[in-house]
């Protein structure tokens, strides 16, 4: 699995060497992976699908407010 792969590489990692930065970013990446594990261990990931937050029914208007519309071609 890809979250126990990114935590094992994360911990061969020699975070005090790192400027402020890439330890914070380290620090988010950590927590989203070991969040994931433990949502997949005790099954809430399935809830997923009825939050109003997250899942399929949010997808189309996530993927709208990611696309840029600063020219008229992409506004298109």
């Amino acid at each position: 699995m890809v979250a126990r792969t990114g935590l094992a590489e994360l911990d061969r990692v020699n975070r005090p060497a790192l400027d402020v930065v890439l330890r914070t970013t380290m620090d988010l990446v950590e927590s989203i992976a070991k969040r994931t594990l433990l949502e997949l261990e005790y099954r809430t990931d399935r809830l997923q699908v009825a939050s109003h937050l997250w899942g399929p029914g949010q997808l189309v208007a996530e993927l709208g407010s990611l696309q840029r519309a600063d020219t008229p071609e992409r506004l298109d």
